[in-house]
């Protein structure tokens, strides 16, 4: 098994077993204990996922056997899924508590964030200023010039039947994006698919479904159920893997995290009615709209490894030394946030 550039993955029950072999680093593992479910679901997909995908530089084992409590150098927590009357009945000095979410903070409990000051060692969210951040995606440069053909050129330029789609399926959010919505739909037709509207599309959220969107579509409404700093999900970086140009309405620093040049943002207009009017001009000048597709010459989008990315955290903070324990994290995570609905942001600037 000792061989160069390898990486072993053992799956044992609940276990996620992750040797790495390629002899350049550390093959001691840490033990990373999933301390809760994840929505109420036994398996960590993403950490799963990741460590089988990518070749981890740093070596760790991802369990929810609770008998690995003291052994574990690390426990992990879920936002939504934290009971205080299940809780570790033990916890070295030298043991990580890790808060992990990849949602805002309104979809965990207000009065269990009342109660979790001084628990925390580490945060992994959404937020850019955690000690490791969850990016949905993010943009970099391509070594090499990516090769748009004539096709896509084309694909882009030809005129779509319908001028915005949304596929959505909670249809009453913090954000108020429902009423933003029906207040657009007075300028510029907007089909809904899912729960919330009359269109369906299955499986939905699929493949199939963003590029049967993006043949008849020319904008796709990528809104928040959340407004709140740095929080962009999938909504955003999905719709730009096939040829859709995302309108958004959120929090996130979309600057840092998006390719140049490659959406329009709600927030940049004082009203629904004034965003309706822009798309429309948009969509009637084929070279306008094209230039949002630009950025396939240059850029390109990458994904997290969240399973590495952990891991690398993890060994880094236990060989410096690093102690830290979050004493005020309700008002880290809950007020830092700065969530708002739309008109709160828009009125706000009047």
């Amino acid at each position: 098994m000792f061989f160069r550039g390898l990486v072993a993955v053992f799956l044992v029950t609940t276990c996620v077993v992750v040797y790495n072999l390629s002899g350049d680093h550390n093959p001691k593992p840490l033990t990373i204990l999933l301390w809760t479910t994840w929505s109420g679901k036994e398996s960590y997909p993403y950490f799963k996922e990741d460590v089988v995908d990518s070749k981890c530089p740093q070596v760790c084992l991802f369990t929810r056997q609770r008998r690995h409590l003291k052994s574990s150098a690390a426990i992990l927590f879920h936002g939504k899924d934290i009971y205080l009357n299940d809780m570790p009945s033990y916890r070295s000095p030298q043991q990580r508590w890790i808060f992990f979410s990849l949602e805002p903070p309104t979809a965990t409990s207000l009065s269990m964030l009342e109660k979790l000051d001084e628990l925390f060692n580490m945060t992994m969210t959404y937020r850019q200023d955690s000690d490791i951040t969850t990016f949905y995606g993010y943009t970099v440069q391509a070594r090499k010039r990516p090769r748009v053909t004539v096709k896509s050129k084309e694909f882009w330029r030809a005129p779509k039947p319908g001028a915005a789609v949304w596929m959505v399926s909670h249809c009453k959010t913090d954000s108020r994006r429902e009423t933003y919505v029906s207040e657009l739909q007075k300028v510029l037709p907007v089909d809904i698919f899912g729960k919330c509207g009359k269109h369906v599309c299955e499986p939905k959220a699929s493949d199939a479904c963003y590029q049967d969107a993006a043949k008849n579509y020319s904008f796709y409404l990528s809104f928040e159920n959340s407004i709140c700093r740095d929080y962009v999900t999938e909504k955003f970086f999905r719709p730009l893997l096939f040829d859709l140009v995302p309108v958004v309405l959120g929090g996130g620093d979309y600057v840092s995290v998006a390719p140049p040049g490659s959406y329009i943002n709600a927030l940049d207009f004082r009203s629904p009615a004034e965003l309706g009017e822009y798309l429309k001009r948009v969509a009637g000048d084929p070279e306008w709209y094209e230039s949002f597709f630009l950025w396939k010459n240059h850029f390109k989008l990458k994904y997290e490894h969240l399973g590495c990315k952990l891991c690398s955290k993890l060994h880094s903070d236990i060989a410096s030394g690093r102690t830290f324990t979050y004493n005020k994290f309700r008002k880290w995570f809950l007020e830092d946030a700065r969530c708002a609905n739309w008109k709160q942001l828009l009125h706000g600037r009047a």
